[in-house]
């Protein structure tokens, strides 16, 4: 009994550090932001220091848009454990309209990670033994070392459509258009997500005064996953956790001064 009111308390200090956190920023990002340097596609989020301009509370993510006068990058961070793991079973997805106007039916979609089934089972459930451990040290060591190990073997794929594509199509992270996507779990078994868009090949969404009308969204894990199964099932996701998630909002591309 003590055991599982310490695991309550401890929750409750989680969620509570959050909420601190959250409340010291808008809800969607206020003001462009141009990257002095390349960002580097890692999902370690250090040019940020691990800080970012915004908490959605939609999707329970903070996220960072900046550009260069080469990329629009995009950081996602989430740090609520039922979150992560709806991430990595769904995937963020990040989409912009035409010319900054979201009632435009045209619009470029990127979604990361694209995994199979059994791959989405089997990182759920490695990161589902590292939540108990983190909780238990009794139980058996987990690396986040090897957990990013896994996932980074899984995600291997990037889902991209177009304005001018009826489907989905799954790209490789080593892609000749340009895109960079990648993720990664920290030792707070936070999880990071880094895009990056090369402007040439978004020039037709932004506006003629630099303004582009974006989307992020949690996507709900899908309840018929591709390919076959093996071993135990992921671990149960919490109702709230069980639907789409997402908000609009507009940046505005920063030129270098």
């Amino acid at each position: 009994m003590v055991h599982i009111k310490t695991k309550l308390i401890f929750s409750a200090l989680v969620v509570n550090c959050l909420a601190l956190q959250a409340q010291k920023l808008p809800k969607t990002q206020q003001a462009g932001i141009y990257a002095i340097r390349p960002i580097t596609i890692d999902g370690k989020a250090l040019e940020l220091n691990n800080t970012f301009q915004a908490f959605n509370p939609a999707t329970d993510c903070f996220y960072t848009l900046s550009n260069d006068n080469v990329n629009l990058y995009l950081s996602v961070q989430a740090r609520l454990g039922e979150i992560v793991n709806k991430v990595i079973l769904g995937g963020i997805s990040f989409s912009i309209r035409e010319k900054g106007d979201k009632k435009t039916a045209g619009d470029l979609k990127v979604t990361f990670p694209i995994m199979s089934g059994e791959s989405r089972a089997g990182v759920a459930n490695f990161l589902a033994r590292k939540v108990n451990q983190k909780r238990d040290s009794a139980l058996k060591t987990i690396y986040v070392k090897d957990l990013n190990s896994m996932f980074q073997s899984a995600a291997r794929n990037i889902g991209l459509k177009t304005a001018t594509s009826q489907n989905v199509e799954s790209i490789s992270i080593y892609n000749d258009q340009g895109i960079k996507a990648a993720a990664q779990i920290d030792s707070q078994l936070y999880y990071t997500y880094e895009l990056s868009i090369p402007l040439d090949s978004i020039r037709n969404y932004i506006a003629a005064n630099g303004v582009l009308s974006y989307s992020i969204k949690i996507n709900a894990p899908d309840d018929k996953p591709q390919g076959t199964r093996s071993g135990a099932p992921p671990p149960p996701v919490m109702i709230a956790t069980m639907s789409d998630t997402d908000f609009w909002a507009q940046y505005t591309i920063v030129s270098k001064r």
